[in-house]
């Protein structure tokens, strides 16, 4: 079934009877609030009490100029003793795609023709082009956001490199001795190897509970630059997996040349290393 997105309150549920939920912008233009109670003209009907439960927020208007106010069927029918009877009629379809959408309304146009009923067409509220236009704003802020994760990744991989090359340096004398008692390069290697992997995972652990922690509030501050409203949150474990994946990757590569600086140190170096 349809449902806006709900700013403050809830949206209409089965037993409801005279409540309604409005866009924000009504909300605001009249200073109402979730709870409060205004008087509707019916006209030659009189006035009618109503209770406002919800709030929501108009993200695509669609070919629409007036903002709907929606309210349960059966009490807007006892209200206007308008029974069985509409003036907008919303259809969902089971696939979102251009195609499917235009195969459905050229269906339902002639079906209405064939019974010579002339109706007026308009925009559906969420059209496709809307979402491709949404899709493509969310395009632009994630890849730029993912090029700014991977810049700082690559960043910390400089970092991570440069701080395992000073500590090469500083243990010169450590990997002498190693080598005078008998270790291979590739036991080296994979000492300095292993450092830098786990510096990478450290890393990723202290990561974790900051973004779970920050990643809401990023995102309603992205939904109110974009659209005025709070975005659905979900948090995506599968990110976080992936990107342990890449802090490993850039760890492993990042440890490589320093490694390899340290397997080069001979026993004499190391002694006449000061």
């Amino acid at each position: 079934y349809y449902k806006p997105l709900i700013l403050a309150g809830r949206w209409l549920e089965p037993g409801d009877e005279r409540v309604l939920v409005i866009s924000k912008d009504t909300a605001d233009d009249n200073n109402i609030k979730v709870g409060d109670t205004v008087t509707l003209n019916l006209f030659d009907l009189g006035d009618a009490q109503w209770q406002i439960i919800g709030i929501f927020q108009v993200i695509f208007s669609g070919g629409f100029d007036a903002t709907p106010i929606y309210a349960p069927l059966d009490a807007v029918a006892a209200a206007t003793k308008q029974y069985n009877e509409g003036t907008r009629l919303l259809v969902r379809t089971t696939s979102r795609d251009a195609d499917t959408i235009g195969t459905m309304y050229t269906q339902l146009k002639d079906l209405y023709e064939d019974r010579n009923m002339e109706i007026n067409v308009f925009d559906a509220g969420t059209s496709p082009q809307d979402r491709i236009d949404a899709i493509s704003q969310f395009d632009v802020t994630t890849n730029l956001l993912m090029m700014l994760a991977i810049i700082v990744a690559l960043v910390g991989g400089i970092g991570l490199m440069g701080s395992l090359s000073i500590s090469v340096v500083e243990r010169t004398r450590e990997i002498g001795v190693m080598r005078a008692i008998g270790a291979r390069s590739g036991t080296i290697m994979g000492m300095f190897m292993m450092e830098g992997v786990l510096q990478g995972l450290f890393s990723w652990v202290l990561a974790v509970p900051l973004s779970f922690f920050l990643a809401q509030p990023l995102s309603n501050s992205l939904g109110q630059a974009m659209f005025d409203a709070n975005l659905d949150y979900q948090y995506n474990y599968a990110a976080v997996l992936a990107w342990l994946v890449v802090v490993l990757v850039i760890s492993t590569l990042a440890s490589i040349l320093p490694a390899r600086s340290a397997t080069q140190i001979s026993v004499r170096d190391s002694l006449a290393y000061t």
